[in-house]
């Protein structure tokens, strides 16, 4: 994955690199870290309990995002039954 910055003015200045991996549960305290930031009050123990459960699921899967070793985003997917269709459907969550 690559960002590019953009300044006040909308000009990109260098391009970023970002390594996207599969989610940990030792990843919790970033991810929980995370959602305080994006206004989601989250405990590390919240966190860690939420990701055994969705860790444990193997119709979800989490992926992080880092930059300098430091987790900087998250991306969630769940695949579930439809009752539009006979293949299975998805929903995809990004913080």
């Amino acid at each position: 994955m690559a960002m590019r910055p953009r300044s006040r003015h909308g000009c990109h200045h260098r391009r970023l690199t970002a390594k996207v991996r599969e989610a940990k549960l030792s990843d919790a305290p970033a991810l929980a870290s995370l959602m305080c930031e994006l206004g989601y009050e989250t405990t590390i123990a919240e966190m860690r309990q939420r990701l055994k459960s969705i860790l444990s699921d193997k119709g979800f899967r989490t992926f992080v995002a880092e930059t300098d070793a430091q987790i900087c985003g998250m991306i969630g997917t769940l695949t579930h039954a439809s009752h539009e269709h006979n293949d299975l459907s998805g929903k995809l969550s990004r913080w």
